[in-house]
């Protein structure tokens, strides 16, 4: 939201507009008459770029396309005029000065997509590292149980039926099978390993998760989308944003 006042400026006799700490000059020294007051019409321009003009006081005029008022919306292509004498305002400086001192707003879309490939990305990762684990485990399992089964015979030895012994070398091999399946399985991707794939992860994100304001363009850390979404505004240059 912005509020300027606009009036005539003691001394200078030169039509001024205020806003906050800033004074903007609207017209040469000495061409305002005296009928303008120092605080003659307020602006107000919401977040949404209405703008909407108040006669501050009664006793004063304002006037929007020759007409009088109290409080309008205008726009900046709109005729105002103060006073009895009904001075013109230079409405395209008004203009120029409202869109320098605006903030400008700057989209998050670009940075929800990216937040979100590699928050997506880090979770595939780690369920692809669980599914290794469990492999690795399964290898560390069936291994053994394969070796006991070719040798237990021999070890206790013991006469087993023929259709025993076939049907326990065929556990045994499907074991050993398994077991290898799931070593190549556990060792698939080690020389891509998680370590150099989240390594490049990192580098993608801090180069593309940045402030969107080109003066700034500072990585915005590891916050969620949601949280900058909730702040609304660079945590450096606290420039603003809009979802």
């Amino acid at each position: 939201m912005i509020e300027a006042i606009i009036g005539r400026e003691h001394g200078t006799n030169c039509l001024v507009m205020t806003i906050g700490n800033n004074k903007v000059k609207l017209s040469a020294n000495g061409a305002v008459p005296n009928t303008v007051s120092s605080t003659h019409c307020r602006l107000n321009i919401d977040d949404s770029g209405r703008w909407v003009l108040t006669n501050i006081k009664a006793a004063l005029y304002t006037y929007v396309d020759g007409i009088q008022i109290e409080s309008k919306r205008i726009q900046p292509t709109c005729r105002v005029e103060l006073g009895v004498d009904h001075f013109p305002v230079d409405m395209s400086k008004v203009k120029a000065a409202i869109e320098e001192m605006q903030p400008v707003v700057y989209s998050l879309k670009p940075l929800k997509a990216v937040w979100e490939k590699y928050h997506n990305t880090q979770i595939r990762m780690q369920l692809d590292e669980k599914k290794k684990n469990v492999n690795r485990m399964l290898t560390g399992v069936l291994s053994p149980i394969s070796m006991i089964l070719f040798i237990l015979p021999y070890v206790m030895k013991v006469e087993i039926p023929d259709w025993v012994n076939a049907l326990r070398l065929i556990i045994a091999s499907l074991m050993a099978l398994m077991s290898l399946y799931f070593f190549i399985q556990s060792r698939r991707g080690l020389k891509d390993d998680i370590i150099l794939r989240m390594d490049r992860l990192n580098e993608d994100f801090r180069s593309k998760y940045r402030c969107p304001n080109p003066k700034c363009n500072k990585f915005l850390g590891n916050q969620p989308y949601d949280l900058l979404k909730e702040l609304n505004q660079c945590p450096y240059c606290h420039c603003k944003f809009k979802s």
